[in-house]
C-alpha cells in the first residue's frame, strides 16, 4: 500500500492523553505506515486515564530525521517539557523537515522545543479554555509564534507543523493524512464527516 515506505513515531510520556492520537495511529496503520510508540526511555507509562503504556523504543534509538511524521499527544507534559533530550529530539525532527503533528498540550511541548517560533499555530492555553494563571505561566512558549485568532479553527498547518485543539482529534488525523499524501482533501473531508457521525453516501457507495 501507499504508506509502506513511511514510518510514524508517536511520542509517549507520563500523563499523555492517548485518545487524542488513537485515530491517526489507527488510520496510519491501515495504510501500512509503520507506527512506533516512543518515549524518553523504554519503561511503563500511564496516560491520564491510568491506562498502562509500554513504548516500543526510546527516542535515543530513533533517528528523528528518518521519520515521515512525529505525532505528539496532549495531556500533562510536565514530565518532559523541560527534558533536553526530548526537546532536542523534536527540534531535530523539525530541522530535517519531518512532518510534526501536535494536539492540545502537545503543542506546548513542541513550542518548548522552539518548533513553533515564526509559525502559524493554534493552542488552547488561552481564554476561554485556560485559567488566567495558566495562560500567564506558559505565555513565554508562544514567543515568535503566530497564534490563530479564530477560535473556531481547530487545526492549523504551517509547512511541516500541524497544531490542533484538543476537541479536534479527527480533523487532526485527517490533516496529517493529507499532508502525507495518503488522502486528498475531498476524501479527508468526507471521512471526517463520517467519523463525526454523519451519513456520507459517497463512502458507502464505494464499497
Amino acid at each position: 500500500m501507499q504508506g509502506e515506505s513511511m514510518t510514524a513515531a508517536v511520542l509517549l510520556y507520563d500523563g499523555c492523553t492517548i485518545t487524542e492520537v488513537a485515530e491517526i495511529a489507527t488510520r496510519l496503520a491501515h495504510w501500512d505506515v509503520r507506527v512506533e510508540f516512543v518515549a524518553r526511555v523504554v519503561e511503563g507509562l500511564r496516560d491520564q486515564s491510568g491506562l498502562r503504556l509500554l513504548p516500543d523504543r526510546s527516542i535515543g534509538e530513533v533517528d528523528p530525521a528518518g521519520l515521515s511524521v512525529v505525532i505528539v499527544p496532549g495531556g500533562n507534559p510536565d514530565s518532559v517539557i523541560e527534558d533536553p533530550g526530548v526537546l532536542g529530539w523534536l527540534r531535530r525532527a523539525n530541522e530535517a523537515g519531518v512532518l510534526v503533528g501536535a494536539i492540545c498540550a502537545g503543542v506546548a511541548l513542541v513550542a518548548a522545543a522552539g518548533v513553533a517560533a515564526g509559525r502559524r499555530i493554534t493552542h488552547n492555553y488561552r481564554s476561554p479554555w485556560a485559567p488566567p494563571e495558566l495562560v500567564e505561566a506558559v505565555g513565554h512558549l508562544w514567543a515568535g509564534a503566530i497564534v490563530e485568532d479564530d477560535r473556531t479553527v481547530g487545526v492549523v498547518r504551517d509547512g511541516n507543523l500541524i497544531s490542533a485543539l484538543p476537541n479536534h482529534p479527527i480533523d487532526f488525523a485527517m490533516e496529517i493524512l493529507v499532508a502525507l499524501g495518503l488522502y486528498d482533501r475531498h476524501r479527508a473531508d468526507l471521512m471526517a464527516e463520517h467519523l463525526k457521525g454523519g451519513y456520507v453516501e459517497e463512502l458507502y457507495l464505494e464499497g
